[in-house]
């Protein structure tokens, strides 16, 4: 996912002017689950039982090494929507004059189009 990195710049420049501390934690839960690379939706979905109530607390520094080393998308949505989602991260590389690259969603909404599943069939719709 080329995306990825950029965003990953983006939230780094959050860091960087004091928006978002790399300590701060945030919960994952079952509807946080991630088809693909899913380090963090297998233990949501076998350390929990795939239980609704079951929650998991990251710090932003794991979540972003767990997105950037294990391409996961579970870690990868949730970033995003602490960063306030894909167009954040657009306008940033249309600062870079990169006109061709264009995120205009997240990595369920892309695996569902991909796919062709519905959303309503998946945790996090």
């Amino acid at each position: 996912s080329t995306f990825k990195v950029p965003m990953a710049c983006v939230l780094l420049r959050d860091v960087d002017e004091g928006k978002i501390k790399l300590t701060d934690t945030i919960k994952l839960g079952l509807p946080d689950a991630r088809p693909g690379t899913g380090v963090l939706t297998m233990k949501l979905l076998v350390e929990g039982q795939g239980s609704p109530d079951v929650q998991h607390e990251y710090t932003v520094r794991e979540l972003l090494e767990t997105a950037m080393n294990d391409s996961d998308n579970a870690a990868t949505d949730v970033l995003m929507r602490k960063i306030g989602g894909p167009q954040r991260v657009t306008d940033y590389v249309r600062s870079l004059q990169l006109e061709r690259l264009t995120v205009a969603r997240g990595c369920l909404e892309h695996l569902w189009d991909r796919c062709g599943v519905e959303a309503a069939r998946t945790p996090g719709g």
